[in-house]
């Protein structure tokens, strides 16, 4: 499918969450693939899908307690596949993202064996923050202090399995 709708694709980026599922078959089938693994903070990631109305099809999004189990086996999986890819997986931290997007885009590339461009910096932070759409880490980090009384069955969860 992706050959007939980009023949000789130079890159190809496909980043929906679910992809961890199925990483050692992408490693499998394509054992050149340079796999970006982004890391957040689990209060913060739980935070943003407990407040989005996901519905019966991520039914673990509306309980608090399923919701941290259904992270931490997530964060299993994600911790599995660095273990098993090894190289092939590069891991970045939201959080350092949000910090210092110049030195996250220089790691990413430099791991793609991509070469350095001045305009990358401007996608990662000049440009975004000019234009208001790169987040403050004010705006994204330690976003669940303010509900940290209402979030405790989450954090049990959370805590008891780290």
């Amino acid at each position: 499918r992706m050959r007939s709708e980009w023949p000789q694709p130079e890159r190809l980026v496909d980043t929906p969450p679910g992809n961890i599922k199925v990483l050692g078959l992408i490693h499998r089938c394509l054992p050149k693939a340079k796999i970006i693994l982004c890391l957040r903070d689990p209060k913060d990631v739980c935070l943003e899908i407990f407040k989005k109305p996901f519905g019966r099809s991520h039914y673990y999004s509306n309980d608090l307690t399923d919701l941290g189990q259904y992270f931490l086996s997530h964060r299993k999986l994600s911790d599995l596949w660095v273990d098993m890819l090894g190289d092939s997986v590069h891991v970045v931290h939201f959080e350092e993202m949000i910090r210092s997007p110049r030195v996250q885009a220089q790691s990413v590339l430099e791991f793609c064996d991509l070469p350095w461009q001045e305009s990358c910096a401007d996608v990662f932070s000049e440009t975004c923050v000019a234009h208001g759409t790169w987040p403050t880490p004010e705006q994204v980090i330690e976003t669940w202090r303010p509900y940290e009384n209402y979030l405790s069955p989450l954090f049990e969860v959370i805590e008891r399995q780290s």
